[in-house]
């Protein structure tokens, strides 16, 4: 996630920023941009999740997807979505919302499986974002025109690299084939770098739209 920071040149500002991680899990990157980001607040559909978040970021501003303020306490300079954007069941009513809470020159930082990509037509149902719980994957123009419609312009684009675990790799086959994953504890601490078909999107929010 630092890295992707780096690359996209917003570490360099980091630490002004108003930040909103979407879907921010088990809260190791929240955690981070809780003390490196002016402030940082966190969404997540997952009551547990938010629940554990609240015992490591104690006063941390968090919140749950399916009841979200009308406004948050002060608007957003920058939104990441690290794998959740393809989560949100109703994309338009949320970047509504987002547009609602943002700053004059809010930025998003997406990271997300893409629609079509080489690896997903090579990989068919094998390919590791064809899971239950995403029923739809978006595409780059069709992420660009949707976003487009509520004043967000594409300002750069990035290769989004992960540490990714042969056991994590091992895990999606099982899931897949219904086989059971083999006690192979050798591959603990194991990782590489890999990208299956995710993109990596920079936009800006446009002053031109009301």
């Amino acid at each position: 996630f630092q890295n992707w920071l780096h690359r996209t040149r917003l570490d360099r500002e980091i630490g002004s920023l108003v930040v909103c991680e979407v879907g921010f899990r088990g809260a190791v990157c929240l955690e981070w941009l809780h003390y490196a980001a002016s402030r940082a607040f966190g969404i997540e559909a997952n009551v547990d999740a938010v629940m554990r978040a609240a015992a490591i970021l104690p006063g941390g501003d968090l919140f749950v997807a399916n009841v979200l303020p009308t406004r948050l306490p002060e608007p957003v300079d920058l939104w990441i979505f690290q794998d959740s954007f393809e989560h949100l069941p109703d994309a338009e009513a949320f970047c509504g919302w987002m547009r609602a809470n943002s700053s004059d020159s809010a930025r998003l930082l997406i990271v997300c499986p893409e629609a079509d990509a080489p690896s997903e037509r090579l990989l068919g149902r094998w390919w590791p974002h064809r899971l239950p719980d995403h029923p739809f994957h978006w595409s780059r123009p069709g992420l660009i025109e949707v976003l487009g419609r509520f004043g967000f312009a594409l300002e750069r684009r990035f290769f989004p690299w992960k540490q990714v675990s042969p056991r994590l790799l091992l895990s999606h086959l099982a899931l897949k084939s219904g086989w059971a994953l083999p006690r192979l504890g050798w591959l603990d601490g194991l990782t590489f770098p890999a990208n299956i078909g995710e993109m990596g999107l920079v936009f800006r929010r446009r002053n031109d739209t009301a």
